[in-house]
């Protein structure tokens, strides 16, 4: 008797093991990688943008003259952004009518992106009603600013989970186009050439990438009057990764561990990473890598890295080539 309750004692406790729920070994963090160093060259008049991919140290490079204006791709985005590293700049007239929309003579005041890649913080700003499903109907005149090239005026007339409509022209009204820019779903955005009303194959799916060293337009909202500058520097993807700089002082390169890094409160700005990694010396004429900075990011995939930039020259001295070294904690 008493081994048959043995028995049904140990029965009992083999199913209960048996139901519980498994362990998802597929998120626990592998051990450690090799550190390894890497050099992209973004070409010393800095026109080449590298998209890059950490986990494989895969490149993508594109010029950053290609495009003007970049649009959300997502079923329910909306938003658009501008070329700030092509010096594009927008003013909104609030004039609804296309034919006559033109740009003041005075009392101009332009509007570019917030480098931070947030929807609510863009120059256009929000020219669709989502709560009565309806344009704004207003009327942007975009400025190449340093460009040389013609302006631009813009509607946005409407938008869809497949497209956007729009309608652009010169300020003259010619060379007029009206038609849909189809959202591209593998990419975060679709990207459109303003001088050939043509849409670019621009940025790569959004799990090839991780982070893109390009040239975008830093706002310094503490001075006045708010200053637009550009700057060279590094851009993650905000839909898949989140980064975070810690100075060197407080947690060491080389000693930096997946405990560390899994305690952080990391961001998703698209400029986590930025442009200040360096500064430009006057005394020298040479831009200088600040080795009081690392970088901790999260990738698509939940891995850790570690990240620390050690040069902005190549072996000859060309400028324009960052060198850094990373590694999976």
């Amino acid at each position: 008797m008493k081994l048959n309750k043995l028995v049904l004692i140990l029965s009992i406790v083999l199913f209960s093991v048996s139901c519980e729920k498994e362990e998802e070994l597929w998120k626990l963090q592998p051990t450690s990688g090799n550190e390894k160093i890497d050099v992209v060259d973004i070409g010393e008049d800095y026109s080449n943008v590298i998209y890059y991919k950490i986990a494989s140290g895969t490149t993508f490079k594109r010029n950053l003259n290609e495009w003007d204006l970049a649009f959300a791709s997502g079923d329910s985005e909306n938003y658009v952004l501008l070329n700030g590293g092509f010096t594009l700049r927008v003013y909104n007239t609030k004039d609804t009518n296309f034919a006559s929309a033109s740009l003041p003579s005075t009392d101009v005041t332009w509007q570019w992106d917030n480098p931070c890649g947030c929807k609510d913080s863009t120059a256009i700003g929000a020219w669709f009603d989502v709560t009565n499903n309806i344009t704004l109907n207003h009327v942007y005149i975009i400025d190449w600013e340093k460009g040389g090239y013609q302006r631009k005026k813009m509607k946005l007339l409407n938008v869809a989970p497949e497209y956007y409509i729009i309608q652009v022209a010169n300020l003259d009204n010619s060379e007029f186009f009206y038609g849909k820019v189809i959202k591209n779903k593998a990419s975060n955005y679709t990207y459109f050439n303003l001088r050939t009303s043509t849409t670019v194959a621009y940025e790569p799916d959004s799990k090839d990438w991780d982070f893109v060293f390009t040239r975008y337009r830093h706002i310094y909202y503490d001075e006045v009057p708010i200053t637009p500058y550009q700057v060279n520097g590094v851009l993650i993807n905000t839909k898949h990764v989140t980064a975070k700089m810690v100075y060197e002082n407080e947690m060491p390169f080389d000693k930096i561990t997946i405990e560390q890094a899994s305690a952080l409160m990391l961001s998703n700005r698209a400029d986590a990473i930025g442009f200040d990694w360096k500064y430009f010396d006057f005394d020298t004429e040479k831009y200088i890598v600040r080795n009081t900075r690392n970088f901790i990011l999260k990738d698509a995939d939940g891995f850790y890295y570690k990240l620390k930039f050690i040069d902005f020259y190549g072996p000859n001295g060309e400028k324009g080539m960052p060198k850094f070294v990373m590694q999976r904690l």
